[in-house]
């Protein structure tokens, strides 16, 4: 392990550039959730996740990552140019920790902090791909390819699955994620579906509120868990509404 360590560099970076379509933007959220659009002009933080944690991957394959924290800090639009920059710092032979920012040409829309150890090595298969994940690889621009030889579901698509799922069981989509935590605890294997469920939302302040949430496949084993600060009218009422549909 220490002979692989020395032949990776302590800093990289993460570079990437994209424009997401309307119709993209939709593909990707029915892959990730029954979310609908509610401004068709906006590019939600559900995609911009998907994009920045899936260059991130892509420039640490070596790398599990174990904590995402993601915070926004504007509004995304479609047809627009997008820029993902960030750095990963190699801490030890074992740890790295990652950020990243997310920008249009109006200033940061979105940052992103990553934690991980040590990938000790991904199975590979060659099986068909669920539709819901080719769909997730075309929505990011892919050729379909990016995924061919998966066995989990990807990183991204859990995250993403997380921040589509608190905006949509908030308000029939009037929520806006402020900042989200996910805590990756296991993979999910492709033969499993993966499911997104709210456990608890508490009013804070004014119009926001903390959500709770967790990520799970098959029968119940957990995949993912963590927690949202969103921004809603009426977030108060969507608590109580909650509380009485559980």
């Amino acid at each position: 392990m220490q002979e692989l360590a020395t032949r990776l560099p302590k800093r990289s970076f993460v570079r990437h550039r994209f424009e997401s379509s309307a119709e993209r933007v939709r593909a990707l959220l029915e892959a990730v959730s029954e979310a609908e659009r509610v401004d068709e002009d906006a590019l939600p933080p559900a995609a911009l996740i998907a994009h920045a944690v899936a260059s991130l991957r892509e420039q640490t394959p070596d790398v599990r990552l174990e904590r995402v924290v993601v915070a926004t800090r504007g509004l995304g639009h479609v047809e627009v140019p997008t820029r993902v920059a960030g750095v990963v710092v190699r801490c030890d032979e074992d740890r790295a920790h990652a950020r990243l920012r997310v920008s249009q040409p109006v200033g940061p829309v979105l940052e992103v902090d990553a934690h991980g150890s040590r990938a000790l090595g991904v199975l590979e298969s060659a099986g068909d791909l669920p539709r819901d994940l080719e769909d997730f690889g075309l929505a990011l621009g892919e050729s379909g390819m990016r995924y061919a030889r998966a066995s989990v579901w990807p990183v991204e698509f859990t995250v993403a699955l997380a921040a589509a799922g608190v905006e949509a069981e908030e308000q029939a989509g009037l929520a806006r994620l402020l900042r989200l935590t996910v805590d990756l605890v296991a993979p999910a294997p492709l033969d499993e579906r993966v499911h997104f469920a709210i456990d608890g939302v508490k009013p804070i302040a004014g119009d926001m509120a903390r959500v709770v949430f967790r990520v799970t496949s098959g029968r119940s084993r957990l995949v993912a868990r963590g927690d949202a600060i969103i921004v809603a009218a009426l977030a108060r009422s969507a608590a109580m509404t909650l509380r009485r549909a559980a």
